[in-house]
């Protein structure tokens, strides 16, 4: 949470209005997680960002919140982002071929 004065802004409040239409209606979200809080303030900030924390913690929404902010506000005319995201369920998936796991249309 960012301090402006003698108030505490919340890093969702710096989000586009139809972000945070979509975080709090189709997601269900009644606020964000403090490592969602200091990873979107960071990346929002033009940060480098490590987004670390125990499974089910909130890490993926912590990076993707602030980076769909920034591509709503500045929307681009080629790629916007790339996103790298570890996941392991699809390691574990060691009897499908590997061009199965990398792409749902089984193309790498």
């Amino acid at each position: 949470m960012r301090e402006r004065g003698d108030t505490v802004m919340s890093v969702f409040s710096r989000f586009p209005e139809r972000l945070q239409h979509a975080i709090a209606n189709h997601l269900g979200f009644s606020s964000l997680r403090p490592v969602q809080e200091l990873g979107g303030q960071a990346i929002l900030d033009g940060k480098n960002a490590v987004v670390l924390a125990p499974t089910a913690g909130g890490k993926t929404e912590a990076s993707i919140f602030p980076i769909l902010a920034q591509l709503l506000d500045n929307p681009p005319s080629g790629v916007g982002a790339i996103l790298l995201i570890r996941e392991r369920i699809r390691l574990k998936r060691k009897s499908r071929p590997t061009a199965q796991r990398t792409d749902p249309r089984g193309e790498m």
